[in-house]
């Protein structure tokens, strides 16, 4: 070890017995110290009062908030219900594209209109199996959308699920077009006009058919807009199905004009017993049963 490392160590050790490094707070414009309970005290103190002083903690004006909660509505059953429907209708689509081109095709060129609407006829009913798909699919867009106008017009009754309700409809719409069906067919048969009852029902299914593909964009909106949006909805989209539903007694005109061209009376009996009386009934049903 040579002379300077040793004095170097000397100086250190002499450091470390003779120099205190202390903290004067009274430099600092403080009088307390920092040892002890009554430091600890004195420093506690001081916090208060900067607390006191602070002028964001001085207010006088004293603000009372009552956060009202949102209500939680779970939509998770009814979009994956929805989501079902635009799928179930994608893969029809997919499956038959031809099915919609003539499905179309036919109702944009009624009877007479076009010398291929007669060949349009015969395709479209002897796709049997779309034809059943397509039936059914109207009645869940028919069932699911009346929901929604109860919901937006009338209060259902709370004693019944939504999905329940949703069930009842449809399957209340598809016994009543089912029916319709069965009887008009037996009308064909006993008045032996099968010709004109086979027009008219290929008519009316047609157009449900094309109700309820158009009907599927106010389905899907009616159940996730606001409350502002749902009555400009419902009223906008009950004017496309009172549209479509004229469309098709014109075309019952059509099929049954000749059948009815000395009688108008029996016309519109005929009319009001096949096309409001059901639907009066169903309506009758829903008033009593489902909304009280």
């Amino acid at each position: 070890m040579n002379g300077k490392t040793l004095v170097l160590c000397c100086l250190f050790f002499l450091s470390c017995f003779w120099c205190s490094a202390r903290v004067v707070p009274q430099q600092y414009g403080y009088s307390f110290t920092t040892e002890g309970p009554a430091a600890q005290a004195a420093a506690w103190r001081l916090t208060d009062s900067l607390l006191q002083q602070h002028p964001y903690l001085r207010a006088t004006v004293i603000e009372n908030r009552v956060v009202h909660l949102r209500p939680y509505d779970n939509d998770a059953k009814d979009f994956y219900f929805i989501m079902g429907l635009v799928l179930f209708l994608g893969v029809v689509r997919m499956v038959h594209p031809y099915y919609f081109r003539l499905l179309f095709r036919s109702f944009w060129q009624p009877g007479g209109a076009h010398r291929n609407a007669r060949g349009y006829k015969e395709q479209l009913q002897q796709a049997t199996f779309p034809n059943l798909l397509m039936n059914l699919f109207f009645g869940c867009v028919g069932g699911v959308w009346l929901y929604y106008l109860l919901q937006v017009y009338a209060q259902p009754a709370g004693w019944l699920p939504g999905a329940v309700m949703i069930f009842l409809l449809a399957a209340g719409l598809l016994l009543v077009y089912g029916i319709k069906y069965l009887a008009v067919l037996f009308s064909g048969w006993a008045f032996r006009v099968e010709a004109l009852t086979g027009q008219y029902l290929y008519s009316i299914f047609l157009v449900n058919k094309i109700i309820a593909i158009l009907l599927l964009p106010f389905v899907v909106l009616l159940a996730f807009c606001g409350p502002a949006w749902q009555e400009p909805l419902a009223i906008v989209s009950l004017i496309v199905a009172g549209g479509l539903l004229l469309t098709r007694y014109v075309r019952s005109w059509h099929s049954f004009g000749s059948f009815f061209q000395y009688s108008k009376f029996h016309f519109i009996t005929y009319l009001c017993a096949s096309e409001l009386v059901p639907l009066a009934i169903l309506l009758k049903l829903l008033s009593r049963y489902l909304l009280h």
